[in-house]
């Protein structure tokens, strides 16, 4: 008879802390360590939190004290690893973190992630909804700076919210969903400014063309080619 135990497997985990973790209106993400990784059979637990809602249900001082205890003995019932649960201290990255000392691989509870996705689209949406409601009621007068303003805002929340609702029924990754929110907030706060630099692009070729036509060919010859060495250089 073999008298290994019987480690759950990372979906199992998965499973089990994603049930959990739904009851629980402090615990905003869930990173696992270790766990069927580990010989020890061992299992670190990050909690990022919200301290409102923590201080609410556990106590001003010392909440994290006392949730932590609360939680490990629940976790523990319903898990044979060897528990270690730890509180985020707001720097910590679960997207680029690779363990804590030890390398081992991780995951975030995934339904939390969809959860916080569909949670951001439905704000973000009402936020554009609201700002539309203000422009077509005309509580900003039109063509007003504050009229612009609002009228871009209302665009940049849809757009925000749609890419969130995106992610939450495609169950993008946390690593996914953030890459993509960094790489469209990057778009849309760059785009003025790479217009602005190919329109100043544009006029000094202009400008720098229309000054060549008014000197001797030769000049223009050796200031290109002078340009030209310069770049090389470089």
């Amino acid at each position: 008879m073999d008298d290994q135990p019987y480690w759950p497997s990372y979906g199992e985990v998965q499973a089990v802390l994603a049930k959990w973790a739904s009851d629980q209106p402090a615990i905003r993400r869930v990173v696992s360590f270790g766990g069927p990784l580990r010989v020890d059979g061992s299992l670190d637990l990050v909690f990022e939190v919200d301290e409102r809602a923590l201080k609410t249900a556990y106590g001003a001082d010392a909440a994290w004290q006392s949730a932590e205890r609360d939680w490990h003995e629940q976790l523990q019932c319903a898990l044979p690893y060897a528990l270690t649960l730890r509180k985020s201290n707001g720097g910590f990255d679960p997207i680029t973190k690779k363990g804590l000392g030890d390398g081992q691989p991780y995951y975030v509870m995934q339904s939390l992630v969809r959860r916080e996705n569909m949670t951001s689209g439905v704000m973000f949406i009402a936020f554009a909804a609201l700002d539309a409601w203000v422009l077509m009621n005309g509580e900003v007068p039109a063509g007003t700076w504050k009229y612009w303003l609002f009228l871009l805002g209302g665009i940049g929340f849809f757009c925000a919210g749609a890419l969130a609702l995106v992610a939450s029924v495609r169950n993008w990754s946390l690593s996914k969903s953030n890459r993509t929110f960094e790489t469209a907030l990057a778009w849309a706060v760059g785009t003025p400014f790479l217009l602005v630099g190919i329109a100043i692009a544009a006029w000094l070729l202009f400008y720098v063309a229309g000054w060549l036509h008014s000197i001797p060919a030769w000049a223009a010859v050796i200031i290109v080619l002078l340009v030209i060495l310069l770049l090389k250089k470089k």
